[in-house]
């Protein structure tokens, strides 16, 4: 995984100057070729006909990145990658199915990840709500602050660990386009999971718990 480029530059002010250098720290991610296109193996039903592009992939990871869990909270690397895989199984599993939409969940379909993850309700009056993905939306349209911070350019001012948990992203997901869904991970909800004693029908994986709604 790439989680960082290092550009050591040297300048001469004057003849007696420091040749010492300077060193930035630039965070390069995994990223996926904008212009491919990637299909999952042994795919649902729902999306078996479904290829998604590498811009749509981007998108992902960034989604994954501002709800999962960070190393900073969760230390153990597998649970990590768990819970980012499950986040991807939430999103994969609303993939053309009726109800994931913005049209109060019932009419229309979603075929891209940017789709699923950009739902909101609309009421009667036209007013948004029932943000399904905070991280994205946020309270003014543009998402949150850890989703914005992986925006073009801004992600390469992301601090060594931040940018690794980034790079956990794209990893989650390349595993996910190896392996295609688990049964184990069959979700299409998740919530933080907070202090409050899970429901017996759901599963804490990281920082929050997952159920299948539909």
């Amino acid at each position: 995984m790439a989680t960082g480029i290092v550009l050591t530059q040297s300048a001469t002010v004057t003849p007696n100057s420091d040749q010492t250098g300077s060193t930035v720290k630039v965070c390069n991610p995994d990223w996926f070729d904008k212009r491919a296109s990637y299909s999952v193996p042994n795919p649902s039903r729902p999306a078996s006909d479904l290829t998604f592009s590498g811009d749509d992939l981007n998108f992902l990871a960034r989604v994954i990145y501002a709800e999962a869990s960070g190393s900073a909270s969760v230390k153990d690397e597998s649970v990590r990658l768990k819970e980012k895989l499950a986040i991807i199984h939430v999103m994969y599993n609303r993939l053309n199915v009726v109800g994931f939409d913005p049209n109060n969940w019932v009419q229309g379909k979603f075929t891209t990840f940017r789709g699923v993850a950009s739902a909101v309700k609309v009421l009667p009056d036209q007013r948004r709500s029932g943000v399904q993905f905070e991280s994205v939306i946020g309270t003014d349209g543009t998402g949150t602050s850890k989703f914005k911070s992986t925006e073009s350019r801004a992600y390469e001012l992301l601090s060594k660990t931040n940018c690794t948990d980034f790079d956990e992203c794209f990893y989650a997901i390349r595993r996910f386009l190896s392996t295609g869904p688990q049964s184990d991970l069959d979700f299409d909800n998740f919530r933080a999971a907070g202090r409050a004693k899970c429901p017996p029908h759901q599963q804490v994986i990281g920082g929050n718990r997952f159920w299948k709604m539909k």
